[in-house]
């Protein structure tokens, strides 16, 4: 994390992604990748750490997961296209924030892959347009303590729903969508604890939630 100032233009990332690593990991530093293509990994096309790198015209493709990252990063990102990776996502890791977030990258569908906690004291922000899917049948949602402030307008909501759901977000799992293959109960719930405060939800749709 002492890197500083890096940036890649017109950058291709092939065929790599050993030991679970992405084609590119960002840990703690500041990065900006631009016009570039991450192809063929056998994990992420970009892994990122406790960072908030920025990414911008990418193509995603071949790769088991598109991206993927840590609660403690923001990545900003716009123009990405993804194609035939096993995860067309931005595969999102659960646990517990530490420092609240931001999740504004509408271009791009955040799949949450475990449960997710927003503690006491701090804010998750999901901006208008965003898509946030959670991985089915294992009772993943979001549990609030602290704030959650999701705002969408008519045109462009904030959605909360399934992986397996087309509908929205793309064909996230690479099996050629299947409208069928999302119904009620296939994730939990966004659950608002007694010590959450000033929570906003406008704009928003949670659809095929509600496991036991």
């Amino acid at each position: 994390n002492t890197s500083t100032g890096s940036g890649l233009d017109r950058v291709e990332g092939r065929y790599c992604g050993s030991a679970g690593a992405g084609a590119i990991n960002v840990n703690g530093a500041p990065l900006t990748l631009t016009n570039s293509t991450l192809q063929a990994s056998s994990s992420s096309g970009i892994r990122i750490l406790n960072s908030n790198p920025t990414l911008t015209t990418i193509l995603f493709k071949d790769n088991v997961v598109a991206a993927s990252m840590d609660l403690n990063s923001n990545p900003v990102i716009s123009g990405v296209t993804m194609t035939n990776n096993g995860r067309n996502a931005l595969v999102v890791d659960g646990g517990t924030m530490t420092n609240g977030g931001v999740w504004d990258d509408p271009n791009i569908t955040y799949l949450v892959n475990n449960a997710v906690t927003v503690p006491v004291g701090k804010t998750l922000t999901i901006a208008t347009g965003q898509i946030v899917k959670f991985r089915e049948f294992g009772s993943y949602g979001m549990t609030v303590n602290g704030t959650l402030a999701a705002t969408g307008t008519a045109g462009q909501p904030v959605i909360f729903t399934t992986s397996r759901e087309d509908a929205v977000g793309g064909d996230t799992y690479n099996d050629g969508g299947i409208p069928s293959d999302a119904y009620a109960g296939q994730w939990d719930s966004i659950r608002f604890e007694s010590t959450s405060i000033g929570s906003v939800l406008n704009n928003v749709e949670v659809r095929y939630g509600g496991s036991s």
